[in-house]
């Protein structure tokens, strides 16, 4: 059971046999009565290369390289003590009783007094082949779960050693900490490593903590039997068994070497050499690091072999049982002549009960538990048992418990619950209204056309619980969402008049006009009624309608030409940028330094202006009369009958490792009216985040479509408050309306390292769509900054089913001012 092995030197083994009397000390009586004493060597030091080292031993003891030991204490009484080896050339003793390991074997030592003796069997192993074995070999956890950890120490003939003295200790016990028990805890993300230190050795291994679930790996390869002895050209058959990170057994592809000698099959199937000796046996899993290694010693062949247990197996070797269950558990012993053949067995275990026949019974408390099975013929095996809880539902709740909203807005429900064993995870439930719509599956609420009092309900599927939220729907106050003037664009004679019109959209479905107010940039237009009259000079002009006392507007483009044979110079007239409108909501003194005020017309891939501001465009650049600054525009293309991504895109970010904490942008921008939605939903636009030099892909902010006003046919925004967090919808009525350009201003804030106190604001045609002071943009421990914008031209992730129009369909980009603060 070894993922990796160390080599050690020299090792001996030490065991006392009584020959005289059933104690630790010999004695013999004599004639006159008198008594010789023998002690059983209760204390011997050990020299290594010179040194002298007093260890306490009780019959056993390990010596390293060339080792000798004497009796720290050999008392006799009355008789001289007469100290022997069976085979001197392998383990010698001396008169006084100083016992030297020579060669690899075995000896008898007698010690002899009168008329009694004391015998101890002495092995002098090689330990070039003992090992100290950690299973897994790398550990991978989520925040919360815990791990056994199987650790041992097996000589070179089989025999393993006592672990109840190793030490396991973590590098960092802020990401893994080792519990009383021995298990592998999960503390918080990152990396670290565990040591096992036993015997003078130690061995670490790599421990990974992960916040979230990673794809199942191979976590361990078990090899069973561990150890085993056959004669020259027996055959042994070796099993594999994995455990992977998620729990399961499956087998992978298993691949058998014997790569000290012997054959072995791709099935397992082991034949020893002719020649004797220690051999190893290695399965590893296909593809992987990961091996495990089982010890085979060789002999000649006997006429009479010493039967030895060569493999013990407790089945099940992985188990799961509920509190309370019970699970019965049994064992297989195989011996050294390839029989199989009942031995005595002793089972322990912890987290429960286990009867002496091997039934194992749960106890009340979740957690990772272990069963031993311990063999007469000296050895074990350990089944690691997972208890889980056998917890009922207690109560759900619906969250938010109230809420008000105008008709027609949306919010997002969300159920929590609590288990009897404390635990919070969320059933499967069911969500139903008594007024307005809601999704039965994700709990997304739809407020109705009628202001009222209504309930939602959530139940729990196949269950009882149950929990009601109360929603007041009242009627939205009127707010002016759009003007559209008529015609968008025109081109007149000098001196020619054109009647502009104009039609408005309200949040309440009304098309009533407010008080509008003309202007233009050349030419003469009545402010009241938008009846203009062209001026005598060609060139292009613009003609603004504006929500008298408010923010909403539109703009016409008139193209004024010569009559023929006109004497006057043909200019082109650039309107002035309504710098200030289009920056509106650009805050005051907060060191913001302008970076870009881009038109977009004619941009060119990978363009660079004077401010160290680089562009990388995905696109095509195109031409719209109707764009409100210049007909220039920037466009992202999706095909015809398109189900998968679109293509195109733009970003902008800083050379030369600018970076900013604070970002605001202007955006003018243009969706038709007949925009397709991909399924998957849509991503307008999101900032770049640097955390210690490297751009993350997290994205806290995106434009995506909405059901609200007719047809569908406005987009709001959603947004990540903090990683790992799930989407929050926007609400109110500050939405993108299609087949209308319009303006969005978003400011942005970073957050300070483990803290949620990053600002973003959004503005849609000036009205306030977000005003939040608690985002986490990035969740670094170290101080993060924003890298640039991406003005992504994804429609989704994936396939889609909803194809685009037959003709195919666009974004626009008409202007964008870009401001940025270290």
């Amino acid at each position: 059971m070894y993922s990796r092995y160390l080599r050690v030197g020299v090792l001996v083994a030490l065991s006392g046999v009584l020959a005289a009397c059933a104690s630790d000390s010999l004695l013999a009586p004599e004639q006159d009565g008198t008594v010789s004493e023998i002690s059983a060597v209760p204390a011997m030091a050990a020299s290594v290369s010179g040194a002298s080292t007093a260890v306490s031993y009780d019959r056993v003891l390990h010596l390293y390289n060339r080792t000798t030991l004497t009796p720290k204490s050999a008392i006799t009484r009355w008789r001289t003590v007469t100290w022997t080896s069976s085979q001197p050339g392998i383990v010698s003793v001396s008169s006084s009783g100083r016992i030297e390991a020579r060669t690899q074997g075995a000896a008898l030592i007698t010690a002899r007094s009168g008329g009694g003796t004391q015998t101890w069997t002495v092995y002098a192993l090689d330990a070039a082949t003992a090992m100290l074995g950690v299973n897994p070999s790398a550990a991978s956890l989520q925040i919360g779960q815990v791990l056994p950890v199987v650790t041992t120490m097996t000589t070179s003939i089989g025999d393993e050693l006592s672990m109840a003295s190793a030490i396991l200790q973590t590098g960092n016990t802020v990401v893994a900490t080792v519990s009383p028990d021995r298990l592998l805890v999960g503390m918080n993300s990152g990396a670290t490593q565990l040591t096992v230190s036993a015997y003078g050795l130690s061995r670490a291994i790599p421990v990974t903590v992960a916040s979230s679930p990673a794809a199942p790996t191979v976590s361990a390869i078990e090899i069973s039997p561990t150890s085993a002895q056959a004669t020259s050209g027996a055959s042994i058959q070796f099993a594999a068994s994995a455990r992977w990170t998620d729990g399961s057994s499956t087998l992978p592809a298993l691949s058998w070497s014997a790569p000290e000698g012997g054959t072995i099959s791709a099935s397992g199937v082991y034949s020893a050499p002719s020649a004797a000796g220690t051999y190893r046996v290695v399965v590893s899993a296909t593809g992987s690091s990961l091996l495990d290694t089982a010890l085979v010693v060789v002999a000649a062949p006997t006429l009479a072999p010493t039967l030895t247990a060569t493999s013990f197996v407790l089945s099940p070797g992985t188990a799961s049982v509920t509190a309370g269950a019970t699970q019965q558990f049994s064992t297989a012993t195989t011996w050294s002549d390839g029989q199989s053949r009942a031995s005595s067995v002793t089972y322990t275990a912890t987290g429960g009960t286990i009867t002496v026949g091997g039934m194992y019974t749960a106890g009340q408390v979740a957690g990772t538990f272990a069963v031993i099975a311990s063999c007469a013929c000296g050895r074990a095996d350990t089944t690691v048992v997972a208890v889980t809880s056998a917890a009922r539902l207690e109560w759900i709740g619906l969250e938010p418990q109230s809420a008000s909203l105008a008709t027609g807005a949306s919010l997002q429900f969300r159920t929590t619950a609590m288990w009897t064993d404390r635990t919070s995870t969320v059933p499967p439930v069911t969500y139903s209204a008594t007024g307005g719509t809601i999704n039965p599956t994700t709990g997304l609420y739809m407020a109705p056309s009628t202001a009222g009092t209504y309930f939602v309900i959530v139940r729990q599927v196949d269950g009882v619980q149950n929990d009601t939220a109360r929603v007041t729907v009242t009627a939205p106050v009127a707010q002016l969402t759009s003007l559209a003037i008529a015609p968008g664009s025109v081109s007149l004679v000098a001196g020619a008049s054109q009647q502009f019109t104009t039609t408005a959209r309200w949040n309440t479905g009304a098309t009533t006009l407010p008080p509008l107010t003309y202007t233009a940039t050349g030419g003469i237009i009545n402010a009241s009624t938008g009846l203009y009259t062209a001026p005598s000079t060609a060139g292009t002009y613009r003609v603004f309608v504006t929500h008298t006392g408010g923010t909403v507007r539109d703009t016409a483009t008139v193209t004024v030409t010569l009559p023929a044979g006109g004497g006057a110079t043909t200019t082109t007239t650039t309107p002035p940028p309504t710098f200030g409108a289009f920056t509106a909501n650009l805050p005051a003194n907060s060191g913001m330094q302008l970076i870009t005020d881009t038109r977009f017309g004619n941009m060119q891939n990978q363009q660079m202006n004077a401010d160290g501001l680089a562009y990388a465009w995905d696109g095509r650049n195109a031409t719209d009369a109707s764009a409100p600054y210049g007909s220039s525009v920037f466009e992202t293309f999706y095909a015809g009958n398109d189900l998968g991504n679109g293509v195109g895109g733009a970003k902008i970010y800083g050379q030369g490792g600018k970076k900013w904490r604070k970002m605001y942008f202007s955006l003018a921008m243009w969706v038709p009216s007949n925009y397709s939605v991909h399924s998957n939903g849509e991503k307008f636009f999101y900032p770049l985040i640097t955390t210690n030099g490297a751009v993350t892909g997290f994205s806290p902010i995106n434009f995506y479509p909405i059901a609200q006003g007719p047809n569908g046919t406005n987009f709001g925004f959603e947004m990540i408050p903090r990683p790992g967090a799930v989407f929050e919808t926007q609400n109110g009525a500050a939405m993108v309306p299609k087949g209308q350009w319009a303006q969005v201003e978003v400011y942005m804030e970073m957050n300070a390292p483990g803290s949620s106190n990053g600002v973003l604001k959004v503005w849609v045609n000036g009205q306030v769509a977000a005003n939040r002071s608690d985002m986490m943009y990035s969740g670094a421990s170290t101080q993060s900054v924003f890298d640039g914008m991406q003005f992504e031209g994804i429609r989704g992730g994936g396939a889609s089913n909803t194809p685009t129009p037959a003709g195919g369909q666009v974004r626009r980009y008409n202007r964008l001012a870009f401001y940025a603060a270290p």
